[in-house]
């Protein structure tokens, strides 16, 4: 792992691309209601279900990583969590609002989680993909 000497983020690569700044979990959740903190935690607590991870708070987002990001908590508010998982084959779901195709084995995929039972059973194995593509030596 790599540790940027500016602002102390971790990465696998050496001077991978980032937004320095004193940025935290703690500053992003700022502000939000105690509702939405907790969906946040859970939501966390769902993934470290998998293994270990890394949240990386960032200027706009708290992405979380293990070798790399596999997913992203982009914003909160009122009504829920907008996120993203990075998969590599195109889910089937209704889970997703949005797909973004970067390549034809790498998809961004845009969920909104409004209360703890969207995490299904169903949900939970796109999850796990995500997890094991932050592992990286299944993301290659």
């Amino acid at each position: 792992m790599w540790t940027c000497p500016r602002c102390g983020a971790q990465f696998k690569n050496k001077n991978a691309s980032h937004s320095c700044g004193d940025y935290s979990v703690d500053k992003f959740l700022e502000g939000k209601t105690q509702e939405m903190k907790d969906l946040f935690w859970f939501i966390i607590a769902e993934f470290r279900k998998f293994g270990p991870l890394v949240l990386h708070p960032a200027k706009t987002r708290v992405a979380l990583m293990i070798q790399v990001r596999f997913g992203s908590i982009n914003r909160i508010n009122k009504n829920g969590l907008l996120c993203h998982l990075w998969l590599k084959r195109k889910p089937d779901s209704k889970k997703f609002y949005r797909i973004d195709v970067l390549s034809r084995n790498d998809f961004i995929c845009h969920f909104k989680i409004e209360n703890e039972n969207f995490v299904d059973n169903e949900f939970r194995k796109f999850m796990k993909q995500a997890y094991e593509n932050g592992k990286r030596e299944n993301a290659i």
